[in-house]
Protein backbone atom coordinates (compact mmCIF):
# COMPACT_ATOMS: atom_id res chain seq x y z
CA UNK A 1 0.00 0.00 0.00
CA UNK A 2 0.98 3.81 -0.24
CA UNK A 3 1.14 4.81 2.91
CA UNK A 4 3.66 1.40 3.71
CA UNK A 5 5.76 2.50 0.93
CA UNK A 6 6.44 5.66 1.87
CA UNK A 7 7.49 4.53 4.73
CA UNK A 8 9.84 1.75 3.18
CA UNK A 9 11.52 4.63 0.60
CA UNK A 10 12.30 7.17 3.38
CA UNK A 11 14.28 4.06 5.35
CA UNK A 12 16.02 2.98 2.22
CA UNK A 13 16.40 5.41 -0.32
CA UNK A 14 15.72 2.76 -3.38
CA UNK A 15 17.29 3.21 -6.81
CA UNK A 16 13.70 3.12 -8.19
CA UNK A 17 9.89 2.84 -7.17
CA UNK A 18 7.47 1.39 -9.14
CA UNK A 19 4.12 2.21 -8.22
CA UNK A 20 0.47 1.42 -8.88
CA UNK A 21 -2.23 3.69 -9.12
CA UNK A 22 -4.73 1.62 -7.58
CA UNK A 23 -3.58 0.87 -4.20
CA UNK A 24 -4.77 0.47 -0.76
CA UNK A 25 -4.37 3.05 2.04
CA UNK A 26 -3.05 5.47 -0.06
CA UNK A 27 -3.35 5.94 -3.52
CA UNK A 28 -0.72 5.79 -6.35
CA UNK A 29 -1.59 9.49 -6.97
CA UNK A 30 -1.37 10.86 -3.49
CA UNK A 31 2.48 8.53 -3.15
CA UNK A 32 3.44 9.86 -6.16
CA UNK A 33 2.83 13.50 -5.17
CA UNK A 34 4.08 12.76 -1.62
CA UNK A 35 7.56 11.28 -3.11
CA UNK A 36 7.95 14.43 -5.75
CA UNK A 37 7.42 16.58 -2.48
CA UNK A 38 9.66 14.84 -0.04
CA UNK A 39 13.66 16.64 -1.33
CA UNK A 40 14.93 13.61 -0.25
CA UNK A 41 12.93 10.71 -2.23
CA UNK A 42 12.16 13.71 -5.48
CA UNK A 43 15.05 12.51 -7.70
CA UNK A 44 14.27 8.73 -7.17
CA UNK A 45 12.97 7.51 -10.47
CA UNK A 46 9.38 6.49 -10.45
CA UNK A 47 7.63 3.64 -13.08
CA UNK A 48 3.62 3.90 -12.68
CA UNK A 49 1.69 0.89 -13.42
CA UNK A 50 -1.98 1.32 -14.25
CA UNK A 51 -5.21 -0.30 -15.84
CA UNK A 52 -7.11 2.63 -13.95
CA UNK A 53 -8.27 4.05 -16.94
CA UNK A 54 -10.03 0.62 -18.01
CA UNK A 55 -11.31 0.27 -14.55
CA UNK A 56 -13.11 3.98 -13.95
CA UNK A 57 -13.41 4.48 -17.55
CA UNK A 58 -11.55 6.76 -18.95
CA UNK A 59 -8.13 7.02 -20.19
CA UNK A 60 -5.26 7.85 -18.37
CA UNK A 61 -1.49 8.66 -19.33
CA UNK A 62 1.93 10.62 -18.13
CA UNK A 63 1.17 13.32 -19.69
CA UNK A 64 -2.35 13.65 -17.84
CA UNK A 65 -0.09 13.18 -15.08
CA UNK A 66 1.95 16.16 -16.47
CA UNK A 67 -0.97 18.50 -16.72
CA UNK A 68 -2.09 18.18 -13.01
CA UNK A 69 0.97 17.50 -11.09
CA UNK A 70 3.59 19.70 -13.12
CA UNK A 71 5.82 16.67 -13.82
CA UNK A 72 5.84 13.30 -14.62
CA UNK A 73 6.99 9.59 -13.66
CA UNK A 74 9.95 8.64 -16.04
CA UNK A 75 7.93 5.49 -17.31
CA UNK A 76 4.01 4.63 -17.45
CA UNK A 77 3.00 1.33 -18.06
CA UNK A 78 -0.31 0.19 -18.73
CA UNK A 79 -1.71 -3.21 -17.45
CA UNK A 80 -1.76 -5.48 -18.87
CA UNK A 81 1.90 -5.17 -19.86
CA UNK A 82 4.59 -7.72 -20.94
CA UNK A 83 6.77 -8.41 -17.59
CA UNK A 84 10.29 -7.89 -19.89
CA UNK A 85 9.28 -4.27 -20.80
CA UNK A 86 9.35 -4.04 -17.12
CA UNK A 87 12.16 -5.50 -16.73
CA UNK A 88 14.11 -3.70 -19.28
CA UNK A 89 12.72 0.05 -18.16
CA UNK A 90 13.54 -0.70 -14.42
CA UNK A 91 17.06 -1.30 -15.70
CA UNK A 92 17.55 1.98 -17.63
CA UNK A 93 15.51 3.80 -14.92
CA UNK A 94 17.54 2.86 -11.54
CA UNK A 95 19.70 4.91 -10.05
CA UNK A 96 23.21 3.66 -9.20
CA UNK A 97 23.85 2.93 -5.67
CA UNK A 98 25.43 4.87 -3.29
Amino acid sequence: NGAEGLEKARQLLPALIILDILMPRKDGLTTYEELRGDPTLRSIPIIMLTSAGEKLGFGFSASDMAAHYGHQPEAFLRKPFEPQNLVQTARRLARPPG
